[in-house]
């Protein structure tokens, strides 16, 4: 039996993705928000959970996080944006 690809698995490859076409300093916005998003999933115990198992309570831990991180309502929704982008290619969970 085949093991699940986790939310990390599948993180590196969407920034994979957008490597390949995004120039350097466009790149840069999704390599920084892999950056936070990996350190939310280690602080969170859920580096190791498979994507189709990461659900809308996740989604709202995530969201929590960044509140207490950024202070600036545009850079909190552009995180928000990032994550649903994501998730949005693997599995929908964002309510």
């Amino acid at each position: 039996m085949a093991l699940l690809p986790t939310i990390i698995d599948d993180l590196t490859e969407y920034l994979e993705r957008k490597q390949a076409y995004l120039r350097p300093d466009s790149y840069k916005v999704y390599r920084y928000f892999g950056v936070e998003f990996t350190a939310f999933l280690q602080q969170s115990g859920l580096t190791d959970l498979p994507t189709k198992k990461f659900k809308p309570a996740n989604c709202e831990q995530y969201k929590q996080y960044i509140l207490k991180h950024h202070k600036d309502p545009c850079t909190r929704n552009n995180k928000i944006g990032m994550l649903k982008s994501v998730l949005g290619n693997y599995v929908w969970c964002w309510t």
